[in-house]
């Protein structure tokens, strides 16, 4: 996703990276994720089927935290047609292990093993990990009673209850969600 442009010639318009930086810092990952899969449309349709949640080789699943890519945040970006230009995107870089070469302060390389799913820091995973937890959310959000409620943002849920009755609401949300 480009939120910086280099002088020069390019097809991209200058105040393009300032309205998705100004989109970033609203927090607007739909919009931010839209405006990103508008810039780099495909040339071909995009399947509009479920074909694409299979992974390409099985693997498991180990990921941090316990998140479930691909079939996950695959899922959402189905669910939202603006969004499934990028399922191609993050099938390729999110559904396979990866690895990547850090080079020490003494010239040494090591190879970085990276799980299936998304890392810490990786720009894009906050908006592709609230896309995902957002029906289980949504389904836990269903069955609270009066005086119970859940707050979620990015990875972090918290559930709010009369202090005999959280583990309720607790319990449902942990078996909805994986977090």
């Amino acid at each position: 996703m480009l939120l910086h442009r280099s002088g020069g010639d390019s097809l991209i318009p200058p105040a393009e990276p300032d309205r998705r930086c100004d989109l970033f810092a609203r927090g607007a990952w739909l919009e931010l994720l839209s405006a990103g899969s508008a810039a780099s449309r495909p040339r071909s349709a995009v399947p509009q089927d479920d074909s694409l949640l299979a992974p390409p080789v099985p693997q498991p699943l180990s990921t941090l935290a316990n998140f479930r890519p691909p079939a996950a945040m695959l899922s959402a970006l189905l669910r939202h047609p603006d969004l499934r230009p990028l399922v191609p995107f993050a099938r390729q870089f999110y559904g396979t292990p990866s690895s990547y070469t850090w080079t020490d302060d003494s010239g040494r390389s090591h190879v970085i093993a990276q799980g299936e799913g998304g890392e810490q820091g990786d720009p894009l995973m906050p908006a592709l990990y609230a896309l995902a937890q957002q029906p289980a959310l949504c389904e836990v959000q269903a069955q609270l009673r009066d005086g119970e409620a859940i707050f979620a943002f990015r990875d972090d849920a918290d559930v709010v209850a009369p202090p005999d009755q959280v583990t309720g609401p607790f319990a449902r949300t942990s078996r909805a969600s994986w977090f």
